[in-house]
């Protein structure tokens, strides 16, 4: 079933079908945007359209993947893109890691103990807000 046809969900978890095959191997943590085709993901490329996080493959030979969607209640794993530091504010960069901002797409608050180094994972609260 795509994506669109599920209806609400009361899960932060959905599925959908990765854009290209294999794109998002290794990308655990990274952020997605909707790809072209109905029901697709792929890693983020526009700053500001990411719906979600990649947690995952279905089955190793499918292209069938798992999100944690944006705006759920609790904590988002993410992918630092560089030094952030424990409570500070996140948003999305191109290709899919976040990094500390004070304006923007805020994606959530860093409550990491310490400081978070480029590339390592974090957990951020998540509250997607716009503070332009």
């Amino acid at each position: 079933m795509s994506a669109n046809t599920q209806g609400v969900t009361d899960s932060k978890l959905m599925t959908f079908t990765e854009e290209t095959a294999g794109t998002l191997t290794g990308k655990e943590g990274f952020l997605v945007e909707l790809g072209t085709a109905e029901g697709s993901v792929k890693l983020l490329a526009t700053a500001g359209n990411e719906i979600g996080t990649y947690e995952g493959r279905l089955d190793p030979d499918s292209n069938q993947v798992t999100i944690s969607l944006l705006g759920g209640v609790g904590s988002q794993r993410y992918v630092a893109g560089g030094v952030i530091a424990k409570g500070a504010f996140v948003k999305g960069a191109v290709g899919g890691k976040v990094v500390s901002a004070t304006s923007g797409r805020l994606l959530g608050r860093s409550i990491t103990q310490g400081n978070t180094a480029d590339g390592q994972r974090f957990l951020a609260l998540g509250d997607v807000s716009d503070k332009s």
